[in-house]
Parts: structure tokens; C-alpha cells; sequence
């Protein structure tokens, strides 16, 4: 990975608190249109960052799925604070793992189609 100037490690910071391009321009002291070119040249370093994150975040969705288990029901918004754990674990890859296997079998690599019919045209 290239080295961040200090300009793109700020405007990352921010972009990563706010979590919108324009504020985390304005926050950095840079223009939008240099904002939007920066984020998109340093798109990698955005996933990689976003991945970071949720693995982290994984952490709390477990210990919140876990105390929730453990609670009598009164606990507020519990139904909902379920949900955003549940989102979390999926997608930061700890839950709901799919498999699809596809096996194609061929004797070679030729597929033969019939002769089309010849269709009358409307002057006949």
C-alpha cells in the first residue's frame, strides 16, 4: 500500500467519523471536487478501512446478541438493537455463510443447435 499524504489520512479520518464525502471535505479544508476524486483514487484504502471497522463493530454486535440472550425482556429497543447486531455479524462475514457449488460436465466443447425452419414471409 502507497504512503496517505497527511491531507488524505485527515480527509480519511473524517470521512470515516462523518461518513459523508462533503463534510469530511469541508472538515479537512479541501475542496469537493478534490474530495470526490481523493475518495475515488483511494477506494481501496475506503474498503479496507470499512472492513476494519465492522470487524471491530462484530465484537459489540456479539457481546449485544449475547446480552440480550441473557436479559429479561424489558431492555429498550431490544428487538431492534437485535437486528442491527444480526446486520453487523452478516455482514462483517462471523454468520450466514452460502455456498453454491456449480458443476458443469462436458464430453466437449461443442453444442450443436438444429437448422432453423424457414418461415414464410406475409407476400407468399
Amino acid at each position: 500500500m502507497k504512503e496517505l499524504s497527511v491531507t488524505e489520512e485527515l480527509f480519511l479520518e473524517y470521512l470515516e467519523s462523518y461518513g459523508d464525502i462533503q463534510r469530511a471535505a469541508a472538515s479537512a479544508a479541501i475542496p469537493v471536487s478534490t474530495a470526490y476524486a481523493m475518495a475515488d483514487r483511494l477506494s481501496d484504502v475506503i474498503v479496507e478501512r470499512s472492513k476494519k471497522k465492522l470487524a471491530l463493530g462484530s465484537l459489540k454486535a456479539a457481546s449485544t446478541i449475547v446480552n440480550l440472550m441473557d436479559a429479561d425482556g424489558s431492555t429498550e429497543k431490544g428487538e431492534l438493537k437485535m437486528k442491527a447486531a444480526q446486520d453487523v455479524m452478516d455482514r462483517s462475514g462471523v454468520t450466514k455463510h452460502s455456498n453454491i457449488d456449480v458443476k458443469v460436465e462436458a464430453s466437449n466443447g461443442l453444442f450443436i443447435l438444429p437448422s432453423k425452419a424457414d418461415v414464410p414471409s406475409e407476400d407468399e
